[in-house]
């Protein structure tokens, strides 16, 4: 891990900015996609951790800078839905010529933030600062969003859709449309938390085997 506060704070300073210019031309109506919910919750994150850090350092603690390591592994971990969502449906069946898939903004919202959110956990969070338990808090926002879209589709909430100009849906994507899949949705729901999880275990060994100076420990003989 880095435990230059100084270092900290710049990186975070600059995603909060990132993260800004990926959302500050949202919509109040676009904000119901779990790729915009999540990056707000990715400049939350960062607003906090900025004042922090700068609020140590003012005060003169220096050392880890890693805190809240559970939220910084909610954010890595979430965030990284839209990431390899965005790479496994959206950009292959886009022309590379397509300005808005592959422009700045989109690209912040689905894959730079994500990134920046995956490389503050690796960086800064302190060696074994998990629990084993503390890896399933990773499913609270996507299924906190499930049910808040789920709620507002029941009660008339639409969606149009921009492959499908005209249609207009009550769910924002296929997988939790209950109108396309029914029940289904229990199964889309379930694997995409089995996904969840399996990423959380993989950053819990992380955190657990690897000294984040870049050594990795020693058994002992």
């Amino acid at each position: 891990m880095i435990r230059d506060k100084y270092i900290a704070l710049a990186y975070r300073v600059a995603a909060l900015i990132w993260t800004w210019f990926g959302i500050k031309d949202l919509t109040l109506r676009s904000a119901m996609y779990y790729t915009n919910m999540s990056n707000y919750l990715a400049f939350a994150i960062f607003a906090v951790l900025v004042v922090r850090t700068a609020l140590d350092l003012k005060n003169g603690r220096h050392g880890n800078a890693g805190y809240f390591p559970v939220i910084g592994l909610i954010a890595a971990i979430d965030l990284l839905l839209t990431l390899v969502g965005f790479w496994a449906l959206l950009a292959p069946i886009s022309a590379m010529s397509d300005d808005f898939t592959y422009g700045f903004m989109n690209m912040t919202l689905h894959t730079y933030v994500p990134l920046l959110c995956f490389v503050d956990f690796l960086l800064f969070s302190g060696n074994k600062s998990l629990k084993y338990k503390q890896i399933y808090w990773v499913l609270l926002f996507p299924l906190a969003y499930v049910a808040f879209v789920s709620v507002a589709g029941l009660l008339g909430k639409t969606y149009e859709s921009p492959s499908e100009p005209g249609i207009v849906r009550r769910f924002p994507y296929f997988f939790i449309d209950y109108d396309q899949v029914g029940i289904g949705v229990l199964g889309y729901v379930a694997g995409l938390s089995l996904f969840f999880i399996v990423l959380a275990h993989g950053l819990y060994l992380f955190d657990s085997k690897v000294d984040k100076e870049g050594i990795f420990r020693q058994k002992k003989k």
